[in-house]
């Protein structure tokens, strides 16, 4: 679960590119992964529209809506659909379906 160190001097945009392959790469490894990485993506991400803090949420949805369409992807493997079962995997995809990540992250700066 515990991300790669980064070398210092990256810029945000480079870390959060770096998240993303990172969560990919574990995810590929094993639909075990694929579990234990959505139920954190969820925590982390899903539940953002809680903060009173505009601005974390415009990073954290910055990071994390670029994870939305891997999710997806994974969960179409018969590996992971075989482990979640068809129920899980139709709420998975309406949790994602429902996020607002993709508008929280509009709300960023352009860079």
């Amino acid at each position: 679960m515990t991300n790669d160190l980064l070398a210092a001097g990256l810029t945000r945009a480079e870390k959060n590119a770096r998240y993303v392959e990172h969560v990919d790469r574990a995810m590929r490894k094993n639909p075990r992964v694929v579990v234990c990485k959505f139920l954190d993506f969820v925590d982390n991400a899903l539940s953002l529209h809680h903060s009173m803090d505009a601005g974390f949420i415009t990073r954290q949805a910055t990071k994390y809506a670029p994870l939305e369409p891997l999710f997806l992807a994974r969960f179409d493997d018969r590996a992971v659909l075989e482990l979640f079962g068809q129920g899980v995997v139709d709420e998975v995809r309406r949790a994602l379906a429902g996020s607002r990540l993709r508008e929280f992250a509009a709300a960023a700066p352009a860079s």
